[in-house]
């Protein structure tokens, strides 16, 4: 009878038991693996933004520097290799800058522009810029 006993005591609660420690060990596999499926998909996106962002600033300064080049050629064709103060007229302005001043190879002072609201101290300084230019044989 003992014998008969230990079959139907290992069905009754020894394979419910084992049935849950095995349902709980697959439910945390399948668990783990949709978390891990989810991360990968996170990194896999947040890879690309980040490379799809850094390649997009890199086209940004790439575009600047072009531009930055273009304009120092027109700069260089319209005030060095000849004088067109259309040009400069058209192109030199500045929110930034209060004045700006060009000098010739030998110092003389080609083009001054100066803002309407430019301080007198840009004029003076501008002045005395002008005056030191004169006085050097070769501006570079």
């Amino acid at each position: 009878m003992a014998e008969e006993a230990a079959p139907r005591l290992w069905l009754r609660i020894g394979a419910p038991i084992f049935a849950l420690v095995l349902g709980s060990l697959l439910g945390a596999v399948v668990i783990s693996w949709n978390f891990a499926t989810q991360q990968d998909a996170a990194f896999v996106a947040k890879s690309r933004q980040l490379v799809d962002a850094a390649l997009r600033g890199r086209l940004q300064a790439l575009s600047s520097t072009a531009m930055d080049y273009a304009f120092w050629n027109d700069a260089h064709a319209n005030i060095v290799a000849g004088w067109n103060p259309e040009w400069i007229e058209a192109n030199y302005y500045s929110s930034a800058a209060d004045g700006i001043l060009i000098f010739t190879e030998d110092g003389a002072q080609r083009y001054a522009w100066f803002s309407d609201g430019a301080p007198p101290q840009v004029r003076a300084a501008a002045a005395t810029l002008i005056r030191g230019a004169g006085s050097r044989a070769a501006l570079r």
